[in-house]
């Protein structure tokens, strides 16, 4: 049986860890990468929460797959995966079975709710021992544009429920087959000039990049709101914070940072969004919380460890 370490192990049911030990030799780890790892591991089983560098790669001498109940990939280099033959299982691609996992798309609605009716500042002004309801005077969705950038599995779920609230909807995705959808497809610079409400669902890779650069980004609809449950490293964060505190725009959240995946800092939040959150912009950061839900882990999970079962189910 190949050595199978799961190294973010919190949360996976008795059921499903009686199936894994059933065809590998496991070994739920809750200390990181250890040496003990890097000598016998032959599979790895991870989520977003430790990065997989060239460098730490090549310290595995028996490495042959890392399985990761993800669609992200940027927590491996995938370069040095090939390099060195390290396999690796993913969600990535799985587009029939992510149709049914809708968790980041409602926590993007979460997000644009909390941020356009003013949900988080309310609270903290209750529990402070008013009731001013005069001072979270918000606005209503009906009729607004939402724009949403990147439009698959995600984006297209996104607008399923823009639908619900009366909005419309209008999409850049270069990868788009014009017959494919039922979106109208704008420029990139007309969405963002003229959405009152702009949600990143674009995917990362090293050879993108930043798709919203300052250049882009300034000409954002004075007034709108920008929120990005993607990745970090789409968008010039410090630019997006600077449009919030010049008024440019009205609210921001991000679900994702492109310092999230750092651990040489602590510092996960630059010096211009703690200021921004202590003057008390509209800001909300929540710690890339989209896809985790009790029914979305248990789901991928599951779905996760069966293409790993099925990929070694000969190999012993």
């Amino acid at each position: 049986m190949l050595t199978l370490y799961n190294i973010e192990p919190v949360g996976y049911s008795e059921e499903l860890e009686k199936l894994i030990r059933k065809h590998f030799r496991y070994i739920p780890s809750h200390d990181g990468l250890t040496e003990d790892m890097y000598a016998n591991a032959e599979i790895i089983v991870t989520r977003l929460g430790t990065q997989f560098s060239r460098a730490t790669l090549k310290k595995f001498r028996k490495l042959k797959c890392i399985c990761t109940p993800t669609t992200g990939l940027n927590h491996i280099d995938l370069s040095a995966a090939l390099d060195l033959s390290i396999a690796i299982v993913s969600l990535k691609g799985e587009t029939e079975f992510l149709r049914e996992i809708t968790a980041t798309a409602e926590l993007t609605w979460s997000l644009i709710l909390n941020l356009v009716r003013n949900v988080p500042k309310a609270v903290k002004s209750v529990t402070q021992g008013h009731w001013n309801r005069d001072s979270f005077i918000g606005y209503e969705l009906k009729g607004k544009q939402l724009g949403i950038i990147g439009y698959g599995r995600l984006g297209s779920i996104v607008h399923r429920y823009a639908d619900a609230f009366g909005m419309s909807v209008v999409a850049y995705d270069p990868n788009l087959e014009e017959q494919s959808v039922s979106v109208t497809r704008v420029a990139l610079e007309e969405l963002l000039e003229q959405s009152d409400f702009i949600s990143l669902h674009a995917s990362y890779s090293s050879n993108v990049g930043t798709i919203l650069p300052k250049a882009k980004l300034s000409l954002i609809k004075h007034g709108a709101y920008f929120i990005n449950t993607a990745r970090g490293e789409l968008v010039d964060e410090e630019c997006l914070i600077a449009l919030l505190t010049s008024g440019q725009l009205a609210g921001v959240a991000l679900d994702v940072l492109s310092s999230e995946y750092d651990k040489l800092s602590d510092a996960m939040l630059s010096e211009s969004m703690l200021s921004a959150i202590e003057a008390g912009q509209n800001l909300l950061i929540t710690p890339h919380i989209g896809g985790v839900t009790h029914d979305s882990m248990r789901n991928t999970e599951k779905f996760i460890i069966g293409k790993l079962i099925s990929k070694f189910s000969n190999v012993t």
